[in-house]
């Protein structure tokens, strides 16, 4: 393990971030009205309560370009433009959209098992905004390694004069099971069927901050041949409701690439409620910060844990190597009650905000435009499991990695991730990922 190289990485770049942002904010004006054009399905309440200012509110430079950022991560549109036209006695705020297609088909391979290099294929279908109301609706089939079927419906406007919104979920999958001193125990891997359903109310605050109410309930099925020992209820069938209560906060202005702002996720569940005698607690934390350090140099720090009370069953134990992992050793795969983890990343633009427009025979213009980026970055993760019984943290039980990548940017769609990494004994270890690393 090489963590020498991991602290002198994020103490760079820890003191690159708090070199100060000096940018003059010129350009102060009176918003006086506001005017929204191209949203020929979005409602205009949809982007309004994404503004961090009203009409008759001062803003600046800095301010409109936040906003568009932020209208932009709705991911309903292919380009945002805001621009202040002025009248002989008034300033109009000009917000002009272009509607993104809203119906897709998108293809995924995920990596199940590191070890057996076994993966799981299949695709999403996304239809957003269908009533102007920036819903969503997502089904989800997975075949091989590990085969699942999901719905979901997302209504952020519920009640939109009351700021609420409501997520309702349905799910069914085959799963093997990943724990390695089970798996062991009974004598090599074993699936279970699973079936789920999940519902959430939750309020938004403001532009940043929303509290959320999610429940589930988990049915879980083993094969007749598992030892019942093994089971949380010491049957074939585990029921596990669970009840939780959330708090978010994003100031980030690009949600799909920030840049600069704050990302606080925080959620304490009770599971199991007694329920054939299951009753354990979880809690889960997420933050990130985004920094600029100059125009063409930025920074970002996540750091993330979960941690668990009581008995935990060893499917809902916190795992390392699948979901979190560490780039560089994503062979790394460990589970425990409690698991931490720190990134950190320095990027910068190869190519920046560039809007492409093409025409297609037979092809909506919504689906031949867009935003496109590419860049380059340097980062480090460190991370590691333990159990309750554990007194503290090793620097020994540390899992680390480092490395760099490239990142393309489909927007609004989505974007996809090159990086090569080194763990341990410097190992180097290549990956390609859709999505952002955090």
């Amino acid at each position: 393990m090489r963590i020498p190289c991991f602290n002198i990485l994020f103490l760079l770049i820890a003191l690159l971030s708090l070199s100060l942002n000096l940018n003059a904010q010129s350009g102060k004006i009176v918003i006086d009205s506001i005017k929204i054009s191209g949203n020929d399905i979005t409602e205009d309440f949809i982007i309004l309560r994404e503004l961090s200012f009203k009409e008759k509110d001062v803003v600046d430079n800095r301010t409109l370009k936040f906003n568009k950022e932020r209208i932009f991560s709705l991911g309903l549109f292919t380009s945002v433009d805001l621009d202040i036209e002025k009248f002989p006695k008034y300033n109009q705020l000009n917000i002009v959209v272009e509607e993104s297609w809203y119906i897709y088909p998108i293809p995924f391979i995920s990596r199940s098992n590191q070890k057996k290099n076994s993966y799981s294929y299949g695709v999403n279908v996304e239809i957003k905004n269908f009533r102007g109301r920036n819903e969503y609706l997502k089904g989800s089939t997975t075949f091989g390694y590990d085969p699942s079927f999901s719905v979901m419906y997302d209504n952020p406007a519920f009640l939109f004069k009351d700021e609420l919104g409501m997520r309702v979920g349905l799910s069914y999958s085959k799963t093997n099971n990943k724990n390695n001193a089970i798996n062991e125990a009974v004598g090599g891997e074993f699936t279970t069927e699973n079936y789920g359903t999940d519902f959430m109310l939750y309020k938004r605050l403001n532009q940043f901050d929303i509290i959320s109410v999610p429940t589930s309930f988990t049915y879980i099925h083993y094969p007749n041949k598992i030892d019942r020992s093994i089971t949380a209820s010491r049957e074939s069938i585990d029921r596990i409701l669970a009840v939780g209560i959330s708090y978010l906060h994003d100031s980030r202005d690009l949600k799909q690439f920030p840049k600069e702002g704050f990302f606080l996720y925080t959620n304490v569940s009770h599971k199991g409620f007694g329920i054939t005698d299951i009753n354990y607690n979880v809690l889960y934390f997420d933050v990130r910060y985004y920094q600029p350090i100059n125009d063409f140099l930025f920074s970002k720090f996540r750091y993330t844990n979960r941690l668990t009370s009581n008995t935990v069953p060893f499917f809902d134990l916190s795992y390392l190597g699948y979901g979190e992992i560490i780039r560089g050793r994503r062979d790394d795969q460990r589970e425990g009650n409690n698991l931490f983890k720190g990134s950190v990343e320095l990027f910068t633009p190869i190519l920046e905000n560039l809007n492409y427009k093409f025409k297609l025979p037979l092809i909506p213009k919504s689906l031949t435009s867009g935003r496109v980026g590419i860049y380059f970055s340097v980062f480090a993760d460190v991370g590691t499991v333990l159990n309750n019984n554990n007194q503290g943290i090793a620097i020994d039980m540390l899992s680390g990695g480092y490395g760099a990548g490239i990142t393309i940017l489909i927007l609004p769609y989505n974007s996809i991730r090159f990086e090569y990494a080194f763990g341990q004994k410097n190992k180097g270890e290549f990956s390609i990922d859709t999505g952002i690393s955090f």
